[in-house]
């Protein structure tokens, strides 16, 4: 069984550099393999606010299969050109806009970003921790009802697109940054929640 961080590694063996750094964690490519990296913001055990700026000089393929956890992701997705799939011949590429995906059990698959083409993205990442941390108890149905709402295209959360749009702006460091993106991921959350009970 396969683990958030275990695909977090995967990211390294590909040639992303991990630099560690309080309420931050930056993963640069090396020179070889492209140009830019990503960030991951906040508590890495509850929610993480991620900024992704990069160009590969070859197709990044991660392997996503069998993380048995809870989790919700959503990004922003500006620029590049990505997909996912189970077999190769049944691709689906990543829509521009803002994506959701809940994963409410374990999911088997593959994530490709293509080269040569810068790859923006800047989203937030919900784990079990934080689910089972937040100040209200969840309707027996949130993941299955989220699931069916998040799923199945992009979705229209002008707020949360704002949000994603003025973390490229945060220039916080340590103890504020951790305050500054544990309140983002809430009100990122809040709003997303309204949303699934709203449709």
């Amino acid at each position: 069984m396969r683990t958030v961080e275990d695909y977090w590694e995967d990211f390294e063996h590909f040639g992303f550099i991990k630099h560690l750094k309080d309420g931050r964690r930056d993963y640069i490519l090396d020179e070889e393999k492209g140009s830019g990296g990503f960030s991951i913001l906040g508590d890495t055990e509850t929610a993480v606010a991620t900024i992704s700026d990069c160009t590969l000089y070859r197709p990044l393929v991660i392997k996503a299969d069998n993380v048995n956890e809870r989790i919700i992701e959503l990004g922003q997705y500006y620029t590049g050109l990505a997909s996912y799939y189970e077999k190769k011949e049944k691709s689906c590429e990543f829509e521009y806009g803002l994506n959701a995906y809940v994963n409410t059990f374990s999911f088997y698959g593959y994530k490709r970003i293509e080269p040569h083409v810068r790859f923006i993205n800047i989203g937030f990442a919900f784990r079990e921790k934080f689910f089972s941390s937040l100040p209200i108890t969840l309707e027996e149905d949130f993941f299955e009802r989220a699931a069916c709402v998040l799923n199945p295209e992009p979705i229209v959360i002008p707020k949360i697109t704002a949000i994603c749009n003025s973390l490229k702006e945060c220039t916080l460091e340590g103890g504020a940054l951790k305050l500054y993106i544990q309140g983002k991921c809430l009100e990122v959350f809040s709003l997303l929640y309204n949303y699934i009970y709203k449709e």
